[in-house]
């Protein structure tokens, strides 16, 4: 273990308790405990600081850096084992940047990362670096803002290898986890995936869940899918949760802009999805329809697409549109409303000839308007309206 250390001079004056903050890398025991310095906190300062965490399991070696001022200069560094279950950080004030790179496949690990992000405009990336999670491994992610805290921030969690299909990030016989809660300003997050979900051996033992609550501004989510790669087997399921603030936010779930033509997926797992706007005027676009020729979903059995789209309170724009080719053998279960205000929603189904598609449990899918004077719109495919 190595740790670096700056003196430090204090003459006698007035200070602020934030101003008394010192950085610190410092092995900790998990709570609850596991036997030995099963765990890393990370205190950042009251200025902008920068956190890089090299996560290599194949080495059995974690790397923690601080640099305090983001300045290029690794003022606190700490090498301990992979082994390590759980990672704080608390970044305090500052416009702070927090890079988590995975170097190596995990295999039977537990980890757990809690980030708490502070009164700047703060930056969080997660990368998995096309390294897969496998024999067992459960990864949990908790990123959240500090009560009152505001500023701009931006998380992004790749489980893919952004702008790249050189590798894929599978989870198999694993389990994620992910849960962001974001605060005031005006916050940025983005989710990329690109690999297996499950392996198509065991009874659902492979479980992905994300929730993204969005905070009092005008937000955005992303959410980004590579269809060249991504397929959820029968033993899969895949939850994707996201709830608005109470300002405009923007919720879309798509294709990967440089894999936009990419599919079609093979869903013969569960994949959910349940996108809530709650205030303000919102926009929520879910975008599955046919791209360059290619369809969204396909499967070789029966897989389950769930969709849940609510607009709440405002003027809120609604769109959903999903796809599949002559292959699939499909279950959709799709519903849009609109809630209060005067929303516009759009769903459509692209179903190929030849494919096997139901609508359980309702029969259709079911465009809700809800209160107010909407426009619905019904492009194609087996929808009923409804507007009150």
């Amino acid at each position: 273990m190595h740790r670096k250390t700056r003196s430090r001079f204090f003459r006698p004056s007035l200070e602020t308790l934030e101003s008394r903050w010192t950085p610190t890398i410092t092995p900790i025991d998990c709570n609850p405990d596991v036997v030995g310095n099963d765990s890393v906190r990370i205190l950042g300062t009251a200025g902008a600081d920068r956190v890089i965490i090299n996560d290599n399991p194949g080495a059995d070696t974690v790397t923690y850096q601080h640099d305090v001022g983001n300045n290029g200069t690794i003022d606190f560094a700490l090498t301990t084992s992979a082994l390590d279950y759980c990672v704080e950080v608390d970044l305090l004030a500052g416009n702070d940047v927090l890079v988590y790179n995975v170097l190596s496949d995990y295999s039977g690990y537990s980890k757990h990362l809690s980030i708490l992000l502070g009164a700047g405009n703060d930056r969080v990336n997660f990368n998995s670096g096309g390294f897969d999670f496998t024999s067992s491994t459960e990864w949990v992610i908790e990123i959240a803002d500090a009560p009152a805290a505001g500023g701009d921030d931006k998380v992004f969690l790749h489980f893919a290898t952004p702008n790249s299909q050189a590798t894929d990030t599978n989870i198999l016989n694993s389990a994620l986890s992910v849960d962001v809660e974001l605060g005031a300003g005006r916050d940025e997050t983005t989710v990329t995936f690109d690999g297996d979900i499950g392996d198509g051996a065991g009874d659902f033992d492979t479980a992905v869940d994300i929730a993204i609550s969005l905070g009092t501004e005008d937000d955005k989510f992303t959410g980004l899918f590579d269809f060249s790669f991504f397929d959820i087997f029968n033993d899969g399921q895949v939850a994707l949760f996201v709830n608005g603030g109470s300002h405009n936010d923007q919720i879309r779930v798509q294709r990967h802009p440089s894999f936009a033509a990419s599919g079609p997926a093979s869903i013969e797992g569960v994949f959910d999805l349940f996108l809530q706007g709650r205030y303000g005027n919102d926009l929520i676009d879910v975008d599955f329809n046919t791209a360059g020729g290619n369809d969204a979903f396909t499967s070789s059995q029966l897989g389950n697409i769930r969709v849940r789209v609510t607009g709440d309170d405002g003027n809120d724009n609604l769109q959903v549109r999903l796809s599949n080719d002559q292959f699939a053998t499909l279950n959709y279960d799709v519903l849009v409303r609109g809630g209060v205000g005067a929303d516009s929603l759009g769903l459509s189904f692209v179903t190929d000839i030849g494919s096997t598609v139901t609508y359980s449990a309702l029969g259709y899918g079911l465009l809700d308007g809800g209160l107010g004077a909407d426009v619905l719109l019904f492009r194609v495919g087996n929808v009923q309206r409804r507007s009150v």
